[in-house]
Order: C-alpha cells, then sequence, then structure tokens
C-alpha cells in the first residue's frame, strides 16, 4: 500500500509517494510533474542520516532534494550532489568549514520544524 502526502512548501504544492518494503524510492510531485528520487543513487544524491552536516550544507546554500522519514523514527536528509558539497562534507569531516552561526541556527530551527511536521500528518 503506497502512502502519499501533499503539502504547500513555498508557494507550491509537494506530493510524495512512499512505497512500502524498505522504501526503495522516494516518489516527488512538483504542480504537474512527478519524478522520484532513489534512495541508493550516490551519484547523483548525497543521503546523510546526521541533522548537523545537512543544516550546514543548507547554510552554505546547497539544495535539499527532499527528507526521508523512517518508521523507525529517524530520517535521512538527501541532497542533490555537486562538485562543490564533496569539498563541504570533506572539510566538515575535517573541522575546516566556517559557516555563519545564525545560519547554521537558523537551518537546524528549519529542519527540525520540518521533521516535527512530517510526525504530525494524518494519514
Amino acid at each position: 500500500m503506497r502512502k502519499e502526502i501533499r503539502k504547500s512548501f513555498q508557494g507550491k504544492y509537494l506530493t510524495a509517494i512512499f512505497e512500502p518494503l524498505a522504501m526503495k524510492k522516494m516518489y516527488m510531485k512538483k504542480s504537474d510533474e512527478i519524478y522520484s528520487i532513489p534512495l541508493d543513487d550516490t551519484k547523483n544524491y548525497f543521503y546523510t542520516p546526521d541533522i548537523e552536516i545537512a543544516s550546514t550544507l543548507l547554510s552554505k546554500g546547497f539544495e535539499l532534494a527532499t527528507i526521508c522519514k523512517h518508521r523507525s523514527g529517524k530520517a535521512t536528509f538527501i541532497f542533490n550532489r555537486t562538485p562543490d558539497l564533496d569539498v563541504v562534507t570533506q572539510g566538515y569531516w575535517g573541522g575546516k568549514v566556517v559557516v555563519d552561526p545564525l545560519g547554521f541556527a537558523t537551518a537546524r530551527k528549519n529542519l527540525k520544524s520540518r521533521l516535527f511536521a512530517m510526525e504530525t500528518i494524518r494519514y
């Protein structure tokens, strides 16, 4: 049984369709266009369960493709992969990334708000 969630985000309606069984793909719909985000395509997407690195990437201006919420209550943040994203990620783990503290705090707060909103959606 597939679940469909429809939300308004930045003036556009997004529809996420979840498949059962380990959720191999996540389908997203912007207006009338439907596309899928595979949960194992590391060539085109960057996946992280770490909210701190996700907040860092958002505060550095990288595009968050979607958030995949798992039944266990954990989430995976999915970003569109770019060459610069890999450089920032390596710098994050090496302690060499500099971010605006207010931008980081705002990005983290927004991610937490989105996660909380995903929990309160009634199916």
